[in-house]
């Protein structure tokens, strides 16, 4: 008589349960490992590009040439065309295009003097 647990199992047909069970251990690894990343590239954005970030470039049009600019720019790089001033009551900077101060409500017809830079 054989004292092993499995000796009988194997006698009466289940030898193919050790090949099924680690099967489907691997296949709830390997799908738990899809629902990680997939979840991972939920999280990190729709921009999932490698190392970008993902607020993308707003752009506009120069108001002098028509070249595109981007909202950071102060001065458009091809025809030097100043963007942004300073606002003279509160100093933060102010697009040249805009009547009024938006943060102190001072009026900047007085600033647009030359708007190019030599």
């Amino acid at each position: 008589m054989d004292c092993s647990w499995w000796g009988p199992g194997y006698r009466v047909g289940w030898f193919w349960t050790g090949p099924i069970f680690w099967l489907l251990l691997l296949a709830a690894i390997g799908f738990l490992v899809f629902l990680a990343v997939r979840s991972g590239r939920r999280r990190s954005g729709e921009n999932s590009g490698a190392g970008f970030s993902a607020r993308p470039i707003t752009q506009g049009k120069c108001p002098k040439c028509g070249e595109p600019v981007e909202d950071a720019y102060l001065c458009c790089p091809e025809c030097h065309y100043r963007l942004k001033v300073n606002c003279p009551s509160c100093g933060k900077l102010v697009k040249t295009s805009w009547a009024i101060c938006p943060y102190c409500e001072n009026s900047l017809s007085k600033t647009t003097k030359a708007n190019t830079i030599n």
